[in-house]
């Protein structure tokens, strides 16, 4: 018979905090009842919603920064570096 491991603890505690506290909580509290569906802070919908959207702010920060690299005038970069300060505000409000 095959060994199995039961690593549950340890898996959700490598995810981001959000959705790891959401897990960890719904995992010490029994399923089922309107009451456990309310003290979830995060609903599923939302939390792909949310990772969807720092999906997207990522790649679109990453083609900015490659843009910057690239360009040469100083008061381009200047705008480009602007750009890219408030899309990584945006990542790290997404992200947290």
């Amino acid at each position: 018979m095959p060994l199995r491991l039961d690593c549950g603890g340890v898996a959700l505690s490598l995810l981001p905090t959000p959705f790891g506290a959401v897990m960890r909580g719904a995992a010490r509290r029994p399923s089922g009842g309107a009451d456990a569906a309310r003290e979830l802070p995060y609903g599923v919908a939302e939390q792909v919603e949310r990772l969807t959207s720092l999906r997207s702010r990522q790649k679109e920060y990453d083609k900015q920064e490659a843009r910057l690299h690239k360009e040469i005038q100083f008061n381009r970069k200047v705008a480009l570096n602007a750009e890219l300060r408030e899309v990584k505000t945006e990542i790290d409000r997404l992200g947290a």
